[in-house]
């Protein structure tokens, strides 16, 4: 599980694969997602809130 705080609202996130593709997307308001389904990789998070966009990578061991 990958928690994500801000100070702002989270209005959606989107991850994508190592080949940039967009395997999932969360618009629940939920700050959490669940990694466990996921295939052992790297993984690219894009947070999109009111005013800005975050872009964060993560490794699935």
């Amino acid at each position: 599980m990958i928690s994500i705080t801000s100070d702002f609202l989270i209005k959606s996130m989107l991850m994508f694969n190592e080949l940039g593709q967009n395997i999932d997307i969360y618009i629940d308001g939920s700050n959490n997602i669940n990694i466990e389904n996921l295939s052992k990789g790297s993984y690219t998070l894009k947070i999109e809130m009111s005013s800005t966009t975050h872009t964060r990578k993560f490794i699935k061991n």
